[in-house]
């Protein structure tokens, strides 16, 4: 199969700095923080997942398409944002040097995990025992809750400026340089991603953390931080092809179907909670589909989606860029404020999808509220 990788407007090698970032990077990326939202959102409502608060689904059609909408996310959004970080960590290192590249990234990734042990997991933990009218006591605690992906993000980098520092003349090979990955690369991806998947959730199933990351997901996590500075190296956003577009839609579309068949056929019609546990690891054939499904539908939205954006989305208003600039400190202060609106909703007698719009709305515009106030400090603003 071939694919039209004719270069499409500007060279992606160029989002390095503020000036000249491309706008459909940060749209995206508001993209991805609004679907954080929605997906914890989901999850408190119905869906699959673990969150503080559960009010379940009160009507079969949110109790049908809430994990179906969880598990499509999950397979994508969390290993674009990863993908995104990697994009943007060499072009970092290079200006900045070795000392104050570590030093921004302690700086940026650091300060939110501390604040978040000390402050937004107690915030949280208040919320949910005023409305249960508990008694509250301040803790400290390492868990790094909804920040895990700080947390994994500063590991990434701290490893890669280790790597820079080893073998300073290395750069990652450019593989297909300034075209995107063919059809049959991006099979082989796919098929080599769920491999490794399903086998290390023999050892790791899906929900079971190792220093509060779930390492069941970490092989498209760890792939995509990677592939994320391979496709800087080698120029690959913003050249997808039509072709390979159109294939990744079908793909994506097809794949709504395919979760339902490895449903019915792995058993979630008969015991849902014995589905759950053999899809998530071990050596089950359930185990293996889930990894082929979701690995497929990695790469099939994750690249249909820079398509679109870069093709559909390309441009920022004033509206545009102020949301992207305050996109980390929405990521940072969701939780809280999620939990907020879940706990104030319990008595409200709406139906579930009412709630669920409320919550997420109000959550997303609330957190942008605040994460804007708190930015207009500038030793604020060196952090978000």
């Amino acid at each position: 199969m071939g694919s039209d990788n004719t270069p499409r407007k500007p060279d992606s090698r160029r989002l390095t700095s503020k000036a000249d970032r491309s706008a459909y990077i940060d749209n995206f990326r508001i993209w991805l923080t609004a679907m954080v939202i929605l997906h914890h959102a989901a999850i408190a409502y119905g869906g699959s997942g673990s969150w503080w608060i559960k009010d379940p689904a009160a009507d079969e059609i949110s109790r049908f398409l809430l994990p179906l909408f969880n598990a499509f996310n999950q397979s994508y959004f969390m290993s674009a944002f990863f993908l995104l970080a990697g994009f943007f960590t060499p072009a970092s290192f290079d200006a900045k040097g070795a000392a104050t590249f570590v030093k921004g990234r302690l700086m940026r990734l650091g300060i939110p995990l501390i604040f978040n042990a000390i402050v937004l997991v107690n915030v949280t933990r208040f919320l949910i025992r005023a409305g249960r009218d508990e008694p509250f006591e301040w803790i400290w605690t390492t868990a790094t809750t909804h920040l895990w992906f700080v947390q994994a993000l500063l590991m990434f980098s701290l490893i890669y400026a280790v790597v820079r520092l080893v073998f300073p003349r290395a750069k990652p090979v450019k593989w297909s340089a300034g075209r995107y990955p063919s059809h049959p690369q991006l099979l082989v991806t796919a098929v080599l991603l769920a491999a490794g998947s399903f086998c290390v959730r023999v050892f790791y199933p899906i929900g079971e953390e190792w220093f509060y990351l779930q390492l069941g997901f970490f092989t498209h996590y760890t792939f995509c931080f990677f592939i994320g500075i391979v496709a800087y190296r080698g120029d690959w956003l913003g050249r997808i092809g039509k072709t390979q577009k159109r294939l990744a839609k079908g793909i994506a579309i097809s794949l709504i179907p395919a979760l339902m068949i490895l449903g019915i056929l792995g058993g979630i019609l008969d015991d849902s909670e014995r589905f759950v546990q053999k899809v998530s690891g071990g050596i089950t054939w359930q185990s293996l589909g889930y990894s082929v499904w979701e690995s497929l539908a990695m790469v099939a939205l994750i690249t249909y989606f820079l398509y679109l954006f870069f093709h559909r989305y390309n441009r920022a208003g004033n509206i545009n860029r102020w949301v992207a600039a305050n996109t980390y400190g929405i990521y940072i202060f969701h939780a809280p404020v999620l939990v907020g609106f879940n706990v104030a909703l319990l008595p409200v007698p709406i139906p579930t999808i009412a709630k669920l719009v409320i919550a997420a709305v109000g959550t997303g515009l609330l957190s942008l509220a605040i994460t804007a106030v708190l930015r207009k400090s500038a030793w604020v603003r060196r952090v978000l």
